[in-house]
């Protein structure tokens, strides 16, 4: 072996050991502009959770007499129907009988998460919730984001690729300085453009007076600490 087959071999085998020890999520979003079909399409490759399978499951269309929903910190209330959606066993929803679609990578936040009473929902239950109830990308970004900050949000800083067979969203969300709501803004994706999230928060300019933006209590929060997400 010359010394750069020899040096080439090591390289290899550290980025081997690199790879196999990786641990995060990197997703992808593209307009219905940038598709041959004019399909909105999006994807989630889920490195987080190691060596687990991923498994789907479908959760059914169904009626609801009950006025409470549990979920994994407490209770919200239900509505009288919600929608089917495919779910990872034990992780996040993934796409729902309307084709609103999300994907999801964990990022870096300034303000942690604490649960409690007055903080019940993580990152799994709004997927979840957002997918039963929601027909279009638009509205699974505000009823995730609206019930976050009354229900409050305790989780890691995350963002959800949210999608629907015509618009492509980037929704990023955080706990908020109290501990007891949540900081969350979306961005509507051109739709000649395709997105990238790799476990950052990419969202970095708003327009408040833009249809193309949503956003909970940011300008406030903004005042106390301008570097809310990283």
């Amino acid at each position: 072996f010359t010394i750069a087959k020899i040096m080439f071999i090591i390289l290899s085998i550290i980025l081997l050991l690199v790879l196999k020890t990786s641990n995060g999520c990197t997703t992808f979003i593209v307009g219905r502009d940038v598709t041959v079909d004019g399909s909105v399409m999006s994807s989630h490759s889920n490195d987080g959770d190691g060596d687990t399978a991923g498994n789907l499951m479908k959760v059914e269309e169904s009626y609801h007499s009950e006025n409470e929903r549990r979920v994994s910190g407490g209770f919200v209330p239900q509505i009288n129907h919600t929608f089917g959606y495919f779910t990872k066993i034990g992780g996040y929803a993934s796409l729902n009988e309307n084709q609103v679609a999300l994907a999801e990578s964990t990022c870096s936040s300034i303000f942690p998460g604490k649960r409690s009473n007055a903080s019940i929902l993580n990152i799994v239950d709004l997927s979840a919730i957002g997918l039963e109830r929601a027909s279009t990308a638009r509205e699974a970004i505000q009823i995730m984001g609206s019930l976050a900050e009354k229900y409050g949000y305790y989780d890691a800083g995350e963002s959800l690729l949210v999608s629907d067979p015509k618009d492509a969203w980037i929704f990023h969300i955080s706990p908020d300085d109290t501990q007891e709501s949540a900081i969350w803004v979306a961005q509507l994706v051109p739709s000649d453009h395709i997105a990238v999230v790799a476990n950052m928060f990419v969202i970095r300019e708003m327009d408040l007076n833009s249809s193309d933006f949503m956003y909970s209590n940011v300008r406030c929060c903004c005042f106390v600490n301008p570097f809310f997400f990283l």
